[in-house]
């Protein structure tokens, strides 16, 4: 199973979802850090219970964060190794974006800006938000259309446990975990609203190849006008169309 799911030089698009999710998780942004510090009632309630929870099971909660961060490095090694510069820039640039706006954001719930400290572990009482989550968060979205389809699961996979991890840790609130994990995911979609987002399809020699180890001889095969769904149609030069997932 191929790790991208496709080419260096594959085209991008400036999707109307981006712009959406950029929209959506600003607005969700401004509502929720309205009400994230103090903690409300309900909140406070949800933090008791995280801290009734027996203190042996944080190694479960260390693992989730583990776990997260061994994706991301198997990222980092991986487009080293492939030299997908486009990969790289399109995660160094959402991790930076999600630094910024983490911090500006901190500064305007807590009043301060907040140190090192409580960018990478939080605070005593949990930091809102929690800046490194973000960056995380922003890294596995950055490269989600740039991976194939089940390591792009997995990496959604372990951003939603580490930001469970981090609450049961209490390295942020709940409200500050929504917050987190939406900064990352804004950060990305900035990123990809500015440079576009990789289509993810197969090249024409990879599509080729793959035919060809199906037994199926093809030649002069080509993109078809009109795409639709997650996957990709190619047109061969006779008048028959052939689908290509």
């Amino acid at each position: 199973m191929p790790f991208f799911s496709s080419g260096r030089l594959a085209p991008r698009e400036r999707n109307a979802t981006d712009v959406v999710t950029l929209a959506g998780t600003v607005v969700s942004i401004l509502l929720l850090s309205l009400v994230a510090v103090p903690q409300s009632g309900f909140e406070n309630a949800v933090i008791g219970l995280i801290e009734a929870v027996p203190s042996w099971l944080d190694i479960l909660w260390w693992l989730g964060i583990i776990t997260l961060v061994l994706w991301i490095l198997t990222v980092l090694v991986t487009t080293l190794l492939r030299r997908r510069s486009d990969v790289a820039l399109d995660a160094g640039l959402s991790c930076v974006a999600a630094l910024g706006l983490g911090a500006v954001v901190g500064q305007r719930i807590n009043g301060s800006w907040p140190s090192l400290a409580q960018i990478v572990a939080g605070g005593t009482n949990g930091t809102v938000p929690l800046v490194m989550l973000a960056i995380g968060s922003a890294f596995a979205t950055a490269v989600a259309p740039h991976v194939a389809r089940p390591f792009r699961r997995f990496g959604q996979w372990t951003v939603a446990t580490a930001g469970v991890s981090v609450v049961m840790l209490e390295a942020t609130t709940p409200i500050g975990t929504l917050i987190s994990l939406l900064l990352g995911t804004a950060a990305a979609a900035l990123v990809h609203v500015a440079l576009g987002t990789t289509t993810g399809r197969p090249t024409t020699v990879e599509v080729t190849s793959a035919l060809a180890d199906l037994g199926v001889t093809a030649s002069n095969i080509e993109l078809a006008p009109r795409q639709s769904g997650e996957s990709s149609l190619w047109t061969p030069s006779t008048s028959t169309a052939m689908p290509c997932g």
